[in-house]
């Protein structure tokens, strides 16, 4: 009956999305197709597992990919000057989402009747975090000028939910797989990104994802994005998952794994420069800092690892010579005056977080509020007359109140307290490494958050849920074999 109920939910699914598809342009209408034509060739075609294992490999690398399908779009905002810069204008369908709805689908096509929940299970820190934010921003709608917004915003947060849920319940199996499509997903946008700075193209990236790089128009330089929604968005991918790369190459010993983390990691460090982006330049030093410290030293153990640490040494210099020049314009080059307008906007957001300081203006409200409340005139800097905070604390406090900067904050920090508890239970190095690579580029992830506007996004989500999957898996009783009196082998059940 169950099953039976779901075929006509989705029957009356593919008839709105039928509907849905006659009003998206070509390129996302074809690009759902394509989805939901590998999924039912998934579903039809293959097994259970395999199913699965093909769904987390899109779902990671789908993460870079800038191709969502907006349904519902909502008209431009009032006071803002460009529409929706930072969360959402309508119900987006985005790649890493439509493979963890797959994910759900097949958890329910292959459990049990009447135990369809009974395969999911909820880590409670890594939830907590999750549902303090989407409760806060619940009740900033007291204060919001807008709900419609306020209920994009909170549809898109429930979807991270799932996303994180649906990763944070994998097995060690899809965990090696998630991983490598990650570690792939990096060594590919890396290779894009520096092909389109070097050859200044787009390679018909915009035609086909909406997503285009974009010619820095005091510097002439052209900015690499990749797939992603702009240069600074694949910026703060490679930020985040690139510690991760470092760590799990300095605790590899296979030199086939270990040459595949290397390319990845070359080239993610290279389409990061590409990206021209100084945040991420900023945030990267102290994460890789941490994970060389950390596994480094136990890694030069011999003369042949010492010489391999001195080619990379080599490389990285001249990589280092090499950017020396565009690095430096970056920072002391001519702007436009973008990096002196972080003051000015922090001072204009404070004027309206001190008006609204324990609810905020409501969430996904501060572009559509900003030049109302603003007190100090920082927000009318820019052509049109109005901007928005480049803070993402500051943006979240003026959102939501204090009490949405403290489930923020939460929300990072079951990062910090999954991976704690990783790495105090487990043993196994490649465990390790993934844990504290994990943490150390959120940190990274953070960091670049106090000058720019990424705070809950799809690769802090699915961070938080490969933790959170390791924490359970970590947890879970392993049996140990024992002897008993007559020495005959017993199994005897112990904590990791």
């Amino acid at each position: 009956m169950i099953r039976g109920l779901l075929c006509i939910a989705l029957g009356l699914l593919a008839g709105l999305a039928a509907v849905a598809l006659t009003q998206l342009e070509w390129r996302h209408a074809a690009a759902l197709l394509a989805a939901l034509a590998a999924a039912v060739g998934l579903l039809c075609f293959g097994s259970g597992k395999h199913t699965s294992y093909a769904l987390v490999a899109i779902l990671a690398a789908g993460i870079p990919v800038h191709v969502s399908a907006t349904f519902l779009p909502y008209p431009q905002a009032r006071d803002q000057y460009v529409p929706h810069m930072v969360t959402s204008a309508g119900i987006a369908l985005s790649v890493p989402l439509l493979a963890a709805v797959g994910l759900a689908v097949v958890q329910f096509l292959t459990a049990p009747p009447f135990r369809i929940l009974s395969g999911i299970r909820l880590e409670p820190i890594a939830s907590t975090g999750f549902g303090l934010f989407f409760a806060a921003g619940t009740l900033s709608l007291v204060n919001s000028a807008d709900w419609q917004l306020s209920a994009f915003e909170l549809i898109r947060i429930a979807s991270l939910f799932l996303l994180s849920l649906l990763i944070s319940n994998l097995d060690r199996g899809a965990i090696r797989v998630y991983v490598g499509s990650l570690v792939t997903a990096v060594f590919l946008q890396g290779a894009l990104a520096v092909a389109q700075y070097v050859s200044s193209s787009t390679f018909g990236i915009e035609a086909l994802w909406n997503s285009e790089p974009t010619m820095d128009e005091f510097s002439a330089l052209f900015r690499g994005v990749g797939t992603a929604a702009g240069p600074n968005g694949l910026a703060y991918f490679l930020e985040i998952f690139l510690p991760m790369i470092l760590a799990l190459l300095l605790v590899e010993r296979r030199p086939a794994q270990f040459m595949f983390y290397f390319a990845a990691l070359v080239f993610g460090l290279a389409g990061d420069l590409a990206t021209l982006s100084r945040a991420s330049w900023i945030a990267l030093p102290l994460p890789f800092a941490v994970i060389i410290v950390a596994f480094g030293r136990k890694r030069i153990r011999s003369i042949k690892a010492a010489a391999i640490g001195v080619v990379v040494m080599i490389a990285a210099l001249i990589t280092v010579v090499a950017a020396g020049p565009i690095v430096v314009q970056r920072f002391t080059g001519d702007d436009g005056g973008s990096a002196a307008t972080r003051p000015t906007l922090n001072r204009a957001a404070w004027t309206m977080i001190e008006q609204f300081p324990i609810f905020g203006v409501g969430i996904n409200n501060f572009a559509d509020s900003f030049t109302r409340y603003d007190r100090d005139g920082g927000s009318r800097i820019f052509h049109g007359g109005n901007a928005i905070v480049h803070n993402v604390y500051l943006l979240v406090w003026g959102e939501t109140g204090i009490i949405g900067l403290f489930a923020f904050l939460w929300y990072f920090g079951s990062a910090f307290c999954l991976g704690y508890l990783v790495l105090t239970r487990s043993e196994d190095v490649a465990d390790r490494a993934i844990v504290l690579g994990a943490v150390v580029g959120i940190v990274a992830g953070m960091t670049h958050a106090v000058v720019d506007i990424s705070g809950i996004t799809p690769e802090t989500a699915a961070q938080i849920g490969l933790l959170a999957a390791l924490r359970q898996l970590t947890a879970r009783p392993v049996p140990e074999p024992r002897r008993d009196r007559q020495g005959m082998a017993q199994s005897q059940v112990r904590l990791a």
